[in-house]
């Protein structure tokens, strides 16, 4: 394959191009002007949109666990950091926070052929765990 030589002010003078910069801009480079992060001259609080701000409320994993954890000791439950840790992945799911595995679609679908065709050997002993916190634990809820 045949490739031409390009001198360094051609690739330039192609980039400037691209980008849409013509000589009257670099004439006067203060007529061009970049916000940056931070500025004072922009408004960081109209620039946000509304799902930026959803998304900056939205629960993340840790509020999960914290939820876990003090559900689990409130109900006596003795599980592992397993366990647990597939009950946080079902929470979320099921609030449409992330998209958990085949196991936790199938218990939130409430379909227990698919749940114990899928669940490893420790899961399979707490599906009933999985089923009271799938219907019990909410963020936010009170006691």
């Amino acid at each position: 394959m045949f490739m031409k030589k390009v001198t360094l002010q051609e690739q330039q003078s192609r980039i400037k191009s691209m980008m849409g910069i013509n000589e009257q801009m670099e004439r006067n480079p203060e007529d061009i002007t970049f916000a940056s992060v931070g500025d004072p001259d922009v408004d960081s609080e109209t620039e946000m949109t509304e799902e930026d701000d959803e998304m900056s409320s939205k629960p993340t994993r840790e509020d999960y666990e914290e939820l876990v954890n003090k559900k689990c000791d409130d109900y006596g439950w003795d599980v592992s950091y397993h366990v647990k840790d597939v009950m946080i992945s079902m929470l979320m799911t099921r609030d449409e926070i992330w998209m958990g595995g085949d196991f936790t679609q199938a218990v939130l679908a409430d379909k227990l052929g698919a749940a114990v065709r899928r669940a490893d050997d420790e899961m399979v002993k707490h599906l009933k765990h999985m089923v009271i916190a799938r219907d019990n634990f909410y963020l936010g809820q009170e006691w």
